[in-house]
């Protein structure tokens, strides 16, 4: 294997103590010959330094860095601007990946002259896997990289009008790996805009500026259902409206360079106002945010003003089968019911053990999958 095939995985760090070397170990059980693991520790306060310290101690291909935090975008973007290898992919620090996950993705990317490559993913937790994200062995060439990858994800958990049977995409960039060159001549990089959706940034101007991106059947990637990681934490943010617009702003700017339909847009902007009156309903109803229950009901009857000007282009009936929590926040808007949003976030904040919330959420998978 030569040093130009080289996969650079960066991991962002931060408090990842617990399940670290795990995930360490599983890229480093893949056996692939041209790999650098790129830990970045992004301000940790727990022993993750330490352990990558060690991690590094043993194994030459691993190499730490140590940054002030700044949060998951930029130490991905850290983690960037340092890699080496010819292709790049990212890793959670509690995530999993499959042995053959390397060689099997470097060796569809190369013969396909893709600029990406896109695996199947699952969930894992106490041992057991359930499918998250699937595809087909296949080759994908412009207009089936906007229909099938870009639109699914734009449209997210809303069937797409022109396409009501295509399968949701996610917005996970774990599942991908990345022709370095690609990145850099596109000028790719992560962009933190609200809070969390760097992943869907990134990926929509991936999935825009690719020529072709090969997909592979195989469930390569292991998400671990971690309920102390920010994945199933909904942080409370002070400033969510002007963050909002910002996403607005930028994403509009984006949709109009590349060129997507006036229509997807106009469509897009529905779809953007439903889930910013769903986003703000969780972020007062989150037990981060600061304000008593009375200044919470004033902040959920605002929400429910802004509803009622755009009830008549939200339809409940367009979201995809499974998708509970949207339906539910949604329902209690059109029935004038939205304050029940503090009671039913407080019953499930006491529900049972993490253990059991974690097998309550595969059972629930499953099922809603049928």
């Amino acid at each position: 294997m030569s040093q130009k095939n080289k996969v650079s995985v960066i991991i962002p760090v931060y408090n990842g103590e617990q399940y670290l070397e795990e995930t360490v170990k599983s890229i480093l059980d893949s056996k692939y010959p041209s790999l650098e693991i790129l830990l970045i520790d992004d301000g940790s306060k727990d022993s993750s330094p330490g352990i990558c310290k060690k991690l590094c101690a043993v194994h030459k291909n691993i190499y730490y860095f140590c940054k002030s935090n700044g949060g998951i975008a930029e130490a991905r973007n850290y983690g960037l601007e340092r890699a080496t290898g010819e292709y790049v992919c990212f890793v959670d620090q509690d995530d999993l990946i499959e042995p053959r996950m390397y060689s099997s993705m470097t060796e569809r990317i190369q013969k396909t002259d893709s600029d990406i490559c896109l695996c199947g993913t699952a969930k894992y937790s106490q041992g057991n896997l359930v499918e998250y994200e699937s595809f087909n062995n296949e080759v994908l060439e412009k207009s089936a990289i906007y229909n099938r990858l870009f639109l699914t994800m734009l449209y997210s958990c809303y069937h797409i009008p022109s396409f009501p049977n295509l399968d949701r995409t996610f917005p996970s960039i774990w599942k991908g790996l990345f022709r370095r060159d690609f990145l850099e001549n596109n000028h790719l990089r992560f962009i933190k805009l609200i809070d969390y959706e760097d992943d869907y940034t990134f990926l929509a101007e991936a999935y825009l500026s690719a020529e072709r991106v090969v997909t592979i059947s195989e469930q390569f990637y292991y998400w671990r259902v971690n309920l102390n990681s920010e994945s199933y934490s909904f942080k409370y943010i002070s400033d969510l409206n002007s963050k909002y617009k910002c996403f607005y702003n930028y994403y509009i700017e984006l949709l109009n360079i590349k060129g997507v339909p006036k229509k997807e847009i106009e469509n897009w902007q529905t779809l953007v106002a439903t889930q910013y009156l769903v986003d703000n309903v969780e972020n007062i109803v989150s037990h981060n945010n600061p304000a008593n229950i009375r200044e919470k009901i004033h902040c959920l009857t605002n929400i429910q003003k802004e509803y009622n000007e755009i009830k008549k282009r939200v339809s409940i009936a367009k979201l995809r089968k499974g998708v509970i929590r949207k339906r539910v926040i949604l329902e209690l808007l059109k029935y004038h019911i939205i304050p029940m949003a503090l009671v039913s976030t407080n019953i499930m904040n006491v529900i049972g053990s993490k253990y059991q919330k974690n097998k309550l959420l595969l059972l629930l998978e499953k099922e809603f999958k049928k």
